[in-house]
């Protein structure tokens, strides 16, 4: 893909949950960009924008710039469940007012969830891992031992939808939308308790088809606590001096610690957008976040 000028990345650099989808939302709203993308992930990744008439659109699939009617991309690096994306089309055309797929664009390479992929998630990794249960994994282990389908396989209802399955040959400007977060890489995070695409801005890259030297801006997106969903030991209660071990504390200690993460969670509203769960929470930690604006 040859892209004129130079291509932006929104990442997080946390555990996901960050505010990407905000973030991602008001840069693209500003249309400084004519083309947005995402790059990893799929229905696992739930991204809430809240609209100018005090409602929200919770997105998991279609890229945010598409509320502003710039068009979006869903690159091959990506899984796509296209019975979800169905729906999520359907609601979005309740709030919005508009059919998505008029800004929609989808590689011929994303990879196919089918239902035997989310029936494996819901049965294995959500139970051992606290998955989404969306059939991510599944679908990525039969991309790399070359069985899976892709979305060139998929045959759209109508006129629309298959015009929407085609790559992306050149652009302006490009803006990247990354799905979880940095320490959710299955390369850099607390592997197996990560996703199951890379959600470093090298793999934009690599996925889109374009060298890394045109990357230019890489917007970061952290808060100032940390929120983690699904299961990982490493997500330590409290931080100690060396910033990784938990140690013992008294029972007071700790229900000290509980009711301040509790009202963060009330406060925050973290709930997870895809599964409902309520997410763990914990201080800052500010040599893990260093450590993922340097990579």
């Amino acid at each position: 893909m040859k892209i004129e000028l130079l291509a932006d990345i929104v990442i997080g650099l946390q555990y996901g949950d960050e505010g990407k989808g905000k973030v991602a939302s008001a840069i693209a709203e500003t249309r400084l960009y004519t083309q947005t993308a995402r790059y990893n992930g799929g229905p696992n990744a739930g991204h809430t924008v809240n609209l100018d008439n005090g409602k929200q659109l919770k997105l998991h699939q279609i890229p945010v710039s598409v509320i502003h009617k710039v068009p979006g991309h869903i690159g091959a690096g990506c899984a796509v469940n296209f019975s979800m994306l169905e729906q999520e089309a359907r609601d979005f055309r309740k709030v919005m007012g508009f059919c998505p797929y008029e800004y929609l664009s989808i590689s011929p390479r994303a990879v196919l969830i089918g239902s035997g992929h989310v029936k494996r998630d819901q049965q294995e990794q959500a139970i051992t891992q606290g998955s989404t249960g969306s059939g991510i994994a599944p679908a990525y282990a039969s991309f790399y031992d070359r069985s899976a389908r892709l979305a060139n396989c998929y045959t759209w209802p109508d006129k629309n939808g298959r015009e929407c399955i085609q790559e992306l040959h050149n652009c302006k400007d490009l803006l990247l939308e990354g799905a979880q977060g940095f320490y959710l890489d299955p390369h850099l995070g607390n592997y197996p308790y990560t996703t199951s695409s890379s959600s470093h801005p090298g793999y934009a890259a690599a996925t889109m088809g374009f060298p890394t030297n045109i990357i230019d801006e890489i917007f970061g997106v952290a808060k100032c606590y940390e929120t983690r969903s699904g299961e990982d030991p490493n997500f330590y209660k409290v931080l100690t001096e060396d910033g990784f071990i938990t140690p013992e504390f008294s029972e007071v200690t700790n229900r000290q610690i509980d009711k301040i993460y509790t009202d963060i969670q009330e406060v925050g509203s973290e709930i997870g957008v895809t599964t409902g769960r309520q997410r763990k929470v914990r201080f800052l930690d500010v040599n893990r976040l260093i450590k993922a604006i340097n990579s």
